[in-house]
């Protein structure tokens, strides 16, 4: 994602993903965190970034929910934190990177 420049179409892929977290995840994508902590995990920054987008859009899921509806959203939090310090870490020493920028905003 971080190859297109095109603001438009990054904002439809965004939207998109929102939207299959919000009706898909857990029932029909239950791999769906599998997929973000893998995609964090690759090393790349590339997959790094698709990681934490889909993060994002997996988190919007329950942003308007109860107190009491957002219990996966712990679960969620719990699994990817650690390696979210990690990523922070390494692209904080990378601040003139274009990419590390991206990825760190």
């Amino acid at each position: 994602m971080h190859q297109c420049d095109n603001r438009i179409i990054q904002k439809q892929y965004i939207r998109c993903v929102i939207r299959m977290c919000q009706w898909d995840y857990p029932d029909r994508w239950p791999t769906v965190l599998t997929d973000i902590s893998n995609a964090l995990l690759s090393g790349n920054d590339q997959g790094i970034l698709t990681g934490c987008i889909t993060l994002f859009c997996l988190v919007k899921k329950y942003e308007y929910e109860f107190q009491k509806d957002r219990e996966p959203l712990f679960k969620i939090m719990m699994q990817v934190t650690a390696t979210l310090g990690q990523i922070v870490e390494q692209y904080l020493t990378q601040l003139d990177n274009e990419v590390a920028l991206a990825i760190l905003h």
